[in-house]
């Protein structure tokens, strides 16, 4: 529901927390596993043995592939993708989806929502810059990506 209502411009993660804050609380909790005040960015995240207290994160790129660190010196492998990859994919942690650079929200990271909904692992939409705050807790409490990443 929040990705329908999310379609709209002006129906950000925070106007729809302004005029709806139960829906939104809901939406939230749905990720985090149990009722909380984090933003969507700020809902926890395990990616392969990484674990991220943030989901707007700057991703290491090399090679079709990308690297994500841990705050421990774990390390986590992403592989960047423009459809979606047979599967398995022995050690790859998630799936990196570039951003189409115009259009709105759902045509920056439709590539991504349609990976997400096929594939096993975690999406992180790629950007060349970071997002508003507000952008990526809309991206990701509609379900079209699991992440927000710079590289």
């Amino acid at each position: 529901m929040f990705a329908l209502r999310g379609r709209r411009v002006v129906n950000t993660f925070s106007r729809l927390r302004e005029r709806d804050p139960e829906f939104v609380a809901r939406t939230v909790a749905r990720p985090a596993g149990h009722p909380t005040d984090a933003e969507p960015v700020d809902v926890p995240l395990t990616v392969g043995r990484v674990r991220l207290d943030h989901r707007l994160i700057e991703l290491e790129r090399r090679d079709g592939r990308c690297v994500l660190r841990g705050a421990d010196g774990t390390r986590a492998v992403g592989l960047v993708v423009d459809r979606s990859p047979e599967l398995p994919l022995p050690g790859i942690d998630f799936l990196a989806v570039r951003a189409t650079p115009e259009g709105g929200r759902v045509t920056r990271s439709a590539l991504a929502a349609r990976i997400r909904s096929e594939a096993a692992l975690p999406i992180a939409l790629l950007g060349d810059e970071e997002p508003p705050r507000d952008e990526a807790n809309t991206l990701i409490a509609a379900a079209r990506t699991d992440l927000v990443a710079v590289s």
